[in-house]
């Protein structure tokens, strides 16, 4: 599953507020692995790689 990052919304929405540039500190793209853990991107491409090797690692350790 991959979704923005919260965290570089808030910052987004703080940096139109001040004109300050917080958010590029914030990788814009996350994701959550199978087993709970939450990853961040700062591509949508590269966080859906991720959540996809990340499934195959999974299933490969299912079957052996």
């Amino acid at each position: 599953m991959v979704f923005q990052n919260p965290s570089f919304t808030r910052a987004l929405a703080h940096d139109m507020d001040t004109g300050e540039d917080t958010a590029r500190f914030q990788d814009r793209w996350a994701c959550v692995a199978s087993d709970g853990q939450t990853h961040l991107h700062p591509t949508q491409r590269g966080a859906e790689k991720r959540t996809h090797r990340a499934e195959v690692a999974e299933h490969k350790e299912t079957r052996a």
